[in-house]
């Protein structure tokens, strides 16, 4: 979803649009309106026309997490000092210039999305300085003491990682973990598959239900400062 401000800016910014993509555009007389429907969700782009937002008020939209990466702005004016983030195009644009803007800025919120995606799924790697006192088992994983007198399991992932494959993880449907019992799957592209086994015996208090994408921001360029996954929080029995 795109939402424009101005109504006579939408026909312009719908005809550069048609360049690189065909997402549906609505159109509002003024700030406050088109800032209602972003918080109601699904807004990619906000177009300014000339006038129609101050500085100020966008400004504290921007630093109020408004906008937070996921709606990027594009700005048309002369004006200088506009917030960091919002892009500015000046009112003498060709329409080739406002076409190429429109790209930057849809670009730039994909990667403002990345980033934060990557930044959530951190919380699911565990840096290997971590993992200083853990202890290491033969078959890739891990356990660890963490707050809260629970026991911590993960996986060092880059065996597969490092093989090229790409790695889901299928978590076993118990909530009561038994000594060399499997407790999960690891499951490559290849077809193969690695079932781990329970170092201990206990009560599964937490479950990483986002493994699988931490292991898309593991083989990613953008890849976190681990190799390693938790995967279960255990109260030991």
């Amino acid at each position: 979803m795109l939402a424009f401000i101005d109504h006579a800016l939408g026909a312009q910014v719908r005809r550069a649009l048609k360049a690189f993509c065909g997402c549906p555009v609505e159109s509002f007389e003024g700030l406050e309106p088109a800032e209602r429907r972003v918080r109601e969700g699904g807004v990619d782009l906000m177009v300014l026309g000339p006038g129609l937002a101050s500085m100020g008020a966008l400004e504290a939209s921007v630093t109020g997490g408004l906008y937070g990466g996921a709606t990027s702005v594009l700005v048309i004016s002369d004006e200088e000092g506009w917030p960091e983030g919002v892009e500015v195009l000046p009112e003498g644009h060709s329409p080739g210039e406002l076409e190429q803007a429109l790209e930057r800025t849809l670009h730039l919120r994909d990667r403002l999305a990345r980033k934060g995606y990557i930044e959530r799924m951190n919380q699911y790697v565990v840096p290997v300085e971590a993992l200083a006192e853990a202890e290491m088992h033969d078959d890739g994983t891990w356990s660890r003491r963490v707050p809260g007198g629970l026991i911590e399991l993960g996986v060092d992932v880059r065996r597969w990682l490092n093989e090229g494959k790409l790695l889901c993880v299928e978590h076993m449907d118990t909530g009561v973990l038994e000594v060399s019992k499997p407790y999960a799957r690891l499951l490559a592209g290849d077809g193969s598959a690695h079932t781990l086994t329970a170092p201990i015996s206990g009560r599964i208090r937490e479950k990483n239900t986002e493994a699988d994408g931490a292991v898309c921001v593991l083989a990613s360029k953008c890849a976190s400062e681990g190799w390693s996954l938790w995967l279960l929080r255990v109260e030991p029995s």
